[in-house]
């Protein structure tokens, strides 16, 4: 799946360069990713390999500390993003006062 969701992205960003015209914009761009993620999201077989003898509390666990883990680090990295495009925000705005 992921190699499928990396073909559809260069392909979506071919397609763009081959339109040259940006007519959808991003709207359309991420259309034509969506249908081509969610086709082959239907036509792939289903993995679901759990043993029956599996411990059903070890999993929830499992599934648990992987959302927060997720949850971890999507707020890091959206903390440092925001510092750093801060930062630059405020440089840039320096520069522009010293050139006017």
């Amino acid at each position: 799946m992921i190699a499928i969701s990396i073909a559809a992205a260069v392909f979506v960003v071919w397609l763009q360069w081959r339109m040259k015209a940006n007519r959808g914009g991003w709207t359309r761009d991420a259309a034509v990713y969506i249908v081509l993620i969610s086709i082959a999201y239907a036509a792939l077989p289903r993995i679901d390999k759990v043993p029956a003898d599996f411990f059903a509390t070890l999993l929830w666990n499992f599934r648990l500390a992987s959302l927060g883990i997720q949850a971890i680090i999507w707020t890091t990295l959206e903390l440092l993003f925001g510092a750093f495009a801060e930062r630059e925000l405020e440089r840039s705005s320096v520069r522009r006062m010293a050139a006017a």
